[in-house]
């Protein structure tokens, strides 16, 4: 899932060295952002477990999608999580309106 979410740069790092300028740059698969618009796409990312029946071309022997090991369904969380000593702390930001500070 890793991989289809955010790039295979977090996992395996590639670059591509230019020798004409010689910059360096990343080479990242990730799945197209257009393409993963549903929780049906969610569901169906192929999972890749292996077992000791894989056969010599390296594909699993069963191959499966997420749907077949886990529930995805949507819920609702806090959007900023912060910790300050371990513990979980919210921030509130506030502002006043109509007024100067002082007041």
């Amino acid at each position: 899932m890793l991989n289809t979410l955010s790039g295979s740069f977090q996992v395996s790092p590639m670059f591509f060295l230019n020798w004409n300028n010689m910059v360096a740059y990343d080479i990242v698969a990730q799945t197209p952002q257009y393409k993963m618009d549903t929780m049906q796409d969610l569901e169906n990312i192929p999972i890749n477990r292996a077992t000791r029946n894989t056969p010599a071309s390296g594909a699993p022997a069963n191959p499966e999608i997420l749907s077949d090991l886990a529930t995805v369904q949507r819920g609702h969380e806090m959007e900023v999580v912060n910790h300050y000593n371990i513990r979980r702390v919210v921030d509130v930001y506030a502002n006043v309106q109509d007024r100067d500070m002082a007041a």
